[in-house]
């Protein structure tokens, strides 16, 4: 299957609208007191009706066909919706992840955000779209939190696209899990461990609560420079 191209591929699909067009003429009542039976229902019944009901209109294996068209593609874009909202949720906590592991900083740049993502071999970013997540990518995915790049200057290198740490925290707090982190622990004996409080909260030894960070995925690291700077000979 060849890519479209309009000055190649618009007089053949004119024509073929056409041939359509004069077949369909003779049949415009049937087809629209026609009630087909729907493989699928709700709004995918409603986009793929008008090419069910032509394909019973055809006769034939078209009836057939259409129907498992109908709901191959249904499916698949039902599975493709839930992995990307899963992957919505996924970019949120990998990010914070990244910003972690430079001690959070107050902005990093988009380029060095998504190298540290790509090199996380955990992650499903380096094998996202084609050839890894981009800085579009990034963007489509943070769309729907109303996160967007900026500009934002980095100390010797100047100003870059990036995102500040502060947009992000609204969204981890209302969609994220906290995360959880096991203390390291130190050589001591008199001194007892921190008590934990409920969802995952050490209690400091004033009463105080502070979140506990996970340490059994291992931080990603990467320089948050490392495209950016030139290369010594």
């Amino acid at each position: 299957m060849r890519p479209y191209r309009s000055r190649r591929d618009t007089p053949a699909l004119n024509a073929l609208r056409q041939r359509l067009a004069a077949w369909l003429g003779p049949h415009l009542e049937e087809a629209a007191d026609s009630e087909p039976v729907m493989p699928v229902e709700d709004r995918a019944a409603d986009t793929w009706e008008p090419l069910i009901v032509v394909a019973d209109l055809a006769g034939g294996p078209w009836p057939a066909w259409a129907r498992t068209a109908c709901q191959t593609m249904t499916a698949f874009e039902q599975g493709q919706e839930e992995d990307h909202g899963g992957l919505k949720i996924r970019i949120l906590t990998d990010i914070r992840q990244v910003f972690a592991s430079y001690g959070n900083p107050d902005a990093l740049p988009t380029e060095s955000l998504l190298a540290a993502l790509r090199a996380d071999t955990e992650g499903p970013w380096a094998e996202y779209g084609n050839g890894g997540l981009s800085a579009r990518g990034l963007q489509l995915l943070l769309a729907d939190y109303q996160i967007r790049s900026a500009n934002h200057r980095f100390g010797d290198i100047g100003q870059r696209k990036g995102f500040s740490r502060s947009q992000f925290t609204d969204a981890w707090m209302r969609y994220c899990l906290p995360p959880v982190h096991c203390p390291v622990t130190r050589p001591h004996s008199s001194h007892s461990s921190p008590r934990r409080s409920a969802r995952g909260r050490v209690s400091a030894r004033d009463g105080s609560t502070r979140p506990a960070y996970r340490t059994d995925r291992a931080p990603i690291r990467v320089d948050p420079y490392h495209r950016m700077r030139p290369s010594t000979p």
